[in-house]
Parts: structure tokens; C-alpha cells; sequence
């Protein structure tokens, strides 16, 4: 099987920043990127020197996060005087110098990189930017992206899910399904998955299916739903008895924290009832089909399929509850 192989990345940084910092551990997830934060990696005992010599020299990307003082910190400049040194011997490098609050200047020595410029910006907007110019660099080659735009798209039981999981293995994408479901639901890449949302057209008198891409995608079969509230509702939420879609009360979608995303009722086997009486949805253990964890069964009270297909959304772009900074 063809294994995906994690974007290494080092984050170059001042500590009186560290605020600035702290979102990028969420967005930057375990499963796609392997992040060197020096705080983490560099354990009590350890020759200092040595094994940040080696994180830097690991790194496929370099990210200097530039604010008030970045520059004037000898160990970051002892840092990026490592980058540099290493960057021909270690092959190819990328250097993404990203400009936070309390950064005046471009620094001269990192001026001929192009800079992202995130003054200003809230923690996810800022660590989504950081994580697309990631992906911008270096993630899928041109010849990857053109085979992941022609991956099948349509409705689990009709193989869509499974055509994109034989190309992996078969080594003809080097993008795990899982993987493409979670940055494609943090919006660091585009995959041109197309709604698999379908209705009846009066003018054909057969199935229409939606013609826009999905905005939330299903980790376990890689097929999702557009922002439009019924598509999403009809993918991903249910009903929590008595009531129906249209009226306010319990709606419920189904989080998988493992994955960072939401998993569709079909994967579940749920669109049309629950494995369980209705009183015990909330407590039941679903599984994710596609990482086997246990999932998060998640109620939105009084919303009619508008409400919890919103709250979903909102979940799914921040990577997990919103504000809460975890998955």
C-alpha cells in the first residue's frame, strides 16, 4: 500500500508570540502535517542544539512567523542560519516568512521570499492561510492534482468513496482519502469534489445531482454536500424524534474527532433510522468507518435542518467545536 508521507514542517518563532502561535497546533492536524514546535519536540535531558539541528535539517518547510522583536531573538537568527546552511545540502526547501501582529517590516534577509502577510487576522483564518501556502508549496504535484480533480465523484454505495481508495493504494495518488476529507473540510485545499446532493427533475423526470462543490466532506467514503442547508442536512444530520426536519427542535449531527470532520448518515447507516431507540441516539457508540474511533453524536436544540446544518458547517471549518480549540 502506498503510505502518505506527512509534510514535516518547522515554525520558526519569537516566545513573546506564542499567543499568536498556539492556533496553529489545531489547524496544522497530525494526520497531514508533522509540526516541530521547539517547546514540544525538545525534551527535558536532550542535547538542545543537536536535535534542533536535526528538526531543521528534517523540515520540508520553514515557516518564520515575523512580529515585534522576531529578528532582534538570537536563537531564531541561529535558526534561520541553520535553514540556510542546510537548505542546498538537504535538497529542495521551502522558506515561507508569515508577518503577525506587532511585525513593522519585511526583515532584508528573508525579503526575496514571497511573505505572507496575516497582520490583522483571527487565529483560524490565520493558521488556514498558513496551512494553504503549506500546501501551495510543496503538498500535491500538478500531475496529482489533475488525477485527484478526475476522481469519481457520486454516492458511497455506487463505488465514488472506493474509487478514490484503490488509487491510493495503487499508488496513483500519493493524498489519502482521509487526508484530502480533512484539509479539503479546513479549506487548506481544493480537491474539486462535487456535491453529491440528488433530486428529481420534473425536466428530465430523473435525477439531477447538484452541480457545486462540496464544502463538507465525508472522511470515510470522500463524498460531501455544498453549503446549501438541505444538501447538507440530507448528507450529514438526522432527526431526533418527535419532530420533523422543517420544525425547530433536536437536531443531531455525527463528529468524528479523529478525523476532524463530520461523518455522513450513509456511512452510518442511519438515513432512514437509527440502530437504536430514539431515546438512546445521544448515548449510542457509532464508529467512524474510516479511523474506527468512537464518535461524537452532536445535538443542536430547537433548529429546524437549516439551524444544525449551519452548526455543522461551523464546526467542520473550524476543525472541531468552534472556540474550543480542540477536535
Amino acid at each position: 500500500m502506498s503510505q502518505f508521507k506527512r509534510v514535516k514542517v518547522f515554525i520558526s518563532y519569537s516566545h513573546s508570540d506564542s499567543e499568536q502561535v498556539a492556533g496553529l497546533r489545531h489547524f496544522l492536524a497530525p494526520q497531514v502535517f508533522d509540526v516541530f514546535f521547539d517547546r514540544d519536540r525538545l525534551h527535558p535531558g536532550w542535547q538542545w542544539e543537536p536535535a534542533l539541528l536535526q528538526m531543521i535539517f528534517d523540515a520540508d518547510v520553514f515557516v518564520l512567523l515575523v512580529g515585534a522583536d522576531t529578528l532582534d531573538r538570537d536563537y531564531v537568527n541561529r535558526e534561520l542560519d541553520t535553514f540556510f546552511s542546510m537548505k542546498n545540502e538537504a535538497g529542495v526547501r521551502h522558506l515561507i516568512p508569515v508577518l503577525i501582529d506587532g511585525c513593522d517590516r519585511i526583515p532584508e534577509r528573508v525579503a526575496t521570499y514571497q511573505a505572507l502577510d496575516l497582520r490583522g487576522e483571527d487565529a483560524q483564518s490565520r493558521a488556514r492561510a498558513i496551512g494553504q501556502a503549506i500546501h501551495g508549496a510543496l503538498f500535491i504535484p500538478p500531475s496529482e492534482r489533475a488525477q485527484l480533480d478526475r476522481m469519481p465523484v457520486g454516492d458511497p454505495k455506487e463505488g465514488a468513496g472506493d474509487a478514490m481508495q484503490k488509487a491510493w493504494e495503487a499508488g496513483e495518488i500519493s493524498l489519502s482519502p482521509q487526508a484530502l476529507s480533512q484539509m479539503a473540510n479546513l479549506g487548506i485545499v481544493k480537491a474539486n469534489i462535487q456535491c453529491a446532493h440528488r433530486e428529481f427533475d420534473p425536466v428530465t423526470m430523473g435525477a439531477k445531482q447538484c452541480e457545486s462543490d462540496a464544502d463538507v466532506v465525508c472522511p470515510a467514503c470522500t463524498t460531501g454536500a455544498c453549503e446549501e442547508p438541505y444538501h447538507l442536512f440530507g448528507r450529514f444530520c438526522t432527526v431526533l424524534p418527535p419532530g420533523d426536519m422543517f420544525s425547530p427542535g433536536t437536531k443531531l449531527f455525527f463528529w468524528c474527532g479523529t478525523c476532524h470532520g463530520p461523518v455522513c448518515v450513509r456511512c452510518l447507516g442511519i438515513q432512514d433510522d437509527y440502530p437504536c431507540p430514539p431515546d438512546q441516539v445521544l448515548s449510542h457508540r457509532f464508529h467512524c468507518p474510516a479511523c474506527r474511533a468512537l464518535i461524537q453524536v452532536a445535538p443542536v436544540l430547537n433548529v429546524d435542518f437549516e439551524g444544525v446544518a449551519r452548526e455543522c458547517l461551523r464546526w467542520t471549518k473550524a476543525g472541531g467545536p468552534p472556540g474550543t480549540g480542540e477536535g
